[in-house]
């Protein structure tokens, strides 16, 4: 009989090695505890697509998702507080495709399972929470998350660069046109800072552009050749908004539109000038 108990004794794992996940938070009085090994990401992640195993019995769990909803704010405490009243936040749901080799965090990169900034990354989901890398991407939203489990192969990214240099479909014939620098083999950056196609001997000038996220940006024109639709066409490369969605101010006392798309930059007197972009 001694023998017996001290069996089952040894089923119990030792309280220091169990971890508490609270489902929603304390709040939702809902807690399970399982074991849980800090040190083991795989264990980890399987322990989290397990509950999604046992939440759904005799379903196909060739392909489980573990959905955990909205994490409570790191520092939350139970003290009262001054009231805040609510804003408008925007949802959004964060897909983790965890696969043999690493996960990635919706169309992003790989990243390696195995390391510190990964077991806390899965340690913070495993306890209800949403992770801080996923907040500092997503800033003033809502998160929830899915996780979906791949871990029976490994990751192959289904994209491939493109080698040759091409042309925009939207660019004009006219002096709008951005110049691309991808000659003699140099790759083209997606993003880069839109320029003006010059051409020598002739007058130059300045120009300034604040795109809606306040970066500023000088551009280098000429004034009696580059029209105000060329303008328009820079600044929508530049702020990364379609032609048509925006409108362009002259920051001015008070401030002005800018009109007469078939001006040159001289005829419309903006040379030197800085131009700021507002939506319509």
């Amino acid at each position: 009989m001694e023998e017996d108990k001290l069996d089952r004794k040894e089923d119990v794992p030792d309280p220091k090695d169990v971890s508490s996940f609270v489902g929603g938070g304390p709040s939702s009085g809902q807690e399970v505890t399982a074991v849980v090994d800090k040190d083991n990401v795989d264990r980890t992640i399987e322990s989290l697509f397990e509950r999604a195993r046992v939440a759904v019995p005799g379903k196909d769990v060739s392909n489980v998702q573990a959905f955990y909803g909205y994490g409570r704010r790191i520092g939350h405490t139970s003290d009262t507080s001054l009231f805040i009243s609510p804003v408008v936040r925007e949802q959004r749901t964060v897909n983790i495709y965890v696969y043999r080799d690493g996960y990635i965090i919706d169309n992003g990169p790989l990243f390696d399972k195995q390391g510190k900034d990964s077991a806390e990354f899965f340690n913070t989901i495993a306890q209800g929470y949403i992770p801080g890398r996923l907040e500092a991407m997503y800033p003033e939203t809502d998160i929830s998350v899915r996780l979906t489990d791949y871990t029976d192969v490994d990751y192959k990214d289904a994209r491939e660069s493109f080698p040759g240099c091409g042309k925009r479909l939207d660019e004009h014939v006219s002096t709008s046109a951005v110049a691309q620098k991808a000659r003699g083999g140099e790759k083209s950056t997606t993003g880069s800072v839109p320029v003006f196609q010059l051409h020598e001997g002739e007058e130059t000038a300045k120009l300034a552009i604040v795109n809606l996220v306040g970066d500023r940006q000088v551009f280098t024109v000429n004034p009696k050749r580059h029209t105000v639709e060329d303008v328009y066409q820079v600044a929508a490369k530049f702020s990364q908004v379609r032609v048509g969605m925006f409108k362009l101010l002259i920051r001015d006392v008070p401030p002005r539109p800018l009109e007469g798309k078939c001006l040159t930059i001289a005829e419309a007197k903006i040379e030197n000038c800085t131009l700021m972009v507002r939506g319509v």
